[in-house]
C-alpha cells in the first residue's frame, strides 16, 4: 500500500494516550467538552485498509494533556487492526474539541 497518510499516530503513542485517558491525566474537566470533530480523511483512510469492516474510537489524552479521539479499523469480530510497521492499519487523530473549536449553531450545539 503506497499512499500518503495524514493524521496517523504511532501505535506506541496511541496506547500511551489511551492509558493517559484511563488514568485521568487530562488537564481540563472532561464534562466541559461538548463535541469532537474529526476530518473525513481519517475515516476514508481507516476504511481503505484491508479487512476493515468497522471503525472503533478510543478516548485519549495527548502529550499536551488534552482530550482527543483516536480511531482505528476493526475486523468483523471487533478486533483492532493495527500494524506494528507503516504498511497498513494505523491509529488516526485529528480531533478538534468543542470548545474551543465550536460553531454551536446546530440542534445539539
Amino acid at each position: 500500500m503506497n499512499r500518503e497518510l495524514k493524521n496517523t499516530v504511532p501505535i506506541e503513542k496511541a496506547a500511551e494516550w489511551v492509558q493517559n485517558w484511563r488514568n485521568g491525566r487530562m488537564k481540563a474537566d472532561p464534562f466541559s467538552i461538548h463535541s469532537i470533530t474529526m476530518e473525513r480523511i481519517n475515516y476514508e483512510q481507516v476504511l481503505a485498509d484491508p479487512g476493515v469492516v468497522k471503525v472503533k474510537s478510543y478516548l485519549a489524552v495527548n502529550d499536551e494533556g488534552n482530550m482527543t479521539l483516536l480511531i482505528v479499523g476493526a475486523d468483523a469480530d471487533d478486533r483492532d487492526l493495527l500494524a506494528v510497521d507503516a504498511s497498513a492499519h494505523h491509529a488516526y487523530d485529528m480531533a478538534n474539541l468543542c470548545p474551543p473549536f465550536c460553531r454551536g449553531d446546530g440542534p445539539l450545539g
